[in-house]
């Protein structure tokens, strides 16, 4: 019987266990710098406020005012900060997020309305959320009720906090 030679078995070998045992080995070593994945919050202070629509878009609006007076003149009064819009949804939370330039201001004014091509929706406030100091308010605008949420800033800088829940239902 005529034996050949053992080169091509150690080939076959190193070929299918070797070289993918090493990729996995070195590729491992070098993600282990690199994670990627989960993230965790880096918030520190500010709220989350909560959209639940039925019915369609939405956009939630976010003003910051000096006085109480100022943020009740009209929806629109103050200094426009943000507009954040969405569609059908429960339980989504917006951040938003503190800034150092808010201190000139006392209060950041929170209202949803019903975004394009679903006007006539309105949206209310079902809780108005932890910060102290936090009221509902009524504004007339357009012709109907406005409800907005009123938040004194001067809680924002201390923490990040469940803010004010809005629905449509």
């Amino acid at each position: 019987m005529k034996r050949g030679s053992v080169w091509p078995l150690l080939l076959i070998i190193t070929a299918f266990l070797l070289i993918p045992a090493g990729y996995w080995y070195f590729g491992y070593r070098a993600s282990q710098n690199n994670i990627k994945g989960a993230k965790t919050s880096e918030i520190q202070n500010g709220l989350f406020a909560t959209i639940n629509s039925n019915n369609g878009t939405w956009d939630l609006n976010s003003y910051l005012c000096k006085t109480k007076s100022e943020c009740l003149e009209s929806a629109a009064s103050g200094v426009k900060l943000d507009t954040q819009s969405g569609g059908k949804v429960s339980g989504y939370e917006v951040n938003i997020v503190y800034q150092a330039q808010w201190d000139d201001f006392s209060y950041l004014k929170l209202f949803v309305k019903s975004g394009w091509g679903t006007q006539g929706r309105i949206f209310t406030v079902v809780d108005k959320g932890v910060v102290t100091g936090t009221s509902i308010e009524k504004i007339n605008s357009d012709g109907s009720q406005q409800q907005v949420v009123l938040v004194p800033i001067k809680e924002l800088k201390n923490g990040f906090y469940k803010g004010a829940e809005f629905s449509d239902k």
